[in-house]
């Protein structure tokens, strides 16, 4: 069984750092809405678990965040993201991910993760929330839109309350 203890500080970090900076353009609700994502609000890191940092190898981490917009450009969240690395190609590049993401919105947060394998784009799963989002069940799919991502998310809610 997997130790997602990292997700839970994660969630702290981002709920705190950002909730004074998520400025909602509307009151994002919990049914379907998309969000858009340009890669120039976008920052990760690889961290290598390697000793000597000389190659990839399973378990090293992507970490991150992006700047989520509404429809008119506007800043309605952030998503902060941590992808464990699972398999490579001999070139180096991942071909296996679990990604874990907190989407921060001023009014809640919307859990998700994806396993990503190289050749399928699979939608991530919504594993919970806080806030309205609080039971939140559901997908997000990701979609090229020319220079941007447009996160789908098809959500709802109602269902157990979050754990503390």
């Amino acid at each position: 069984m997997r130790n997602f203890d990292h997700l839970a500080w994660l969630a702290a970090a981002a709920i705190v750092a950002s909730s004074a900076n998520a400025i909602a353009a509307e009151e994002l609700t919990c049914k379907p809405f998309d969000v858009y994502s340009s890669g120039e609000f976008r920052e990760f890191h690889r961290i290598d678990y390697n000793a000597d940092g000389s190659a990839t190898t399973p378990g090293d981490r992507l970490i991150g965040s992006r700047v989520l917009l509404d429809v008119g450009g506007d800043q309605v969240g952030q998503r902060f993201f941590v992808g464990t690395i699972e398999k490579f190609d001999a070139d180096g590049n991942d071909l296996e991910r679990i990604t874990e993401t907190v989407n921060v919105f001023s009014n809640g947060a919307v859990f998700t993760t994806k396993q990503r394998v190289a050749g399928s784009d699979l939608p991530s799963r919504i594993t919970g929330g806080t806030g309205v989002f609080v039971g939140a069940t559901g997908t997000v799919k990701v979609r090229r839109d020319g220079v941007s991502n447009v996160y789908q998310f098809n959500l709802t809610c109602g269902g157990p309350a979050a754990q503390t």
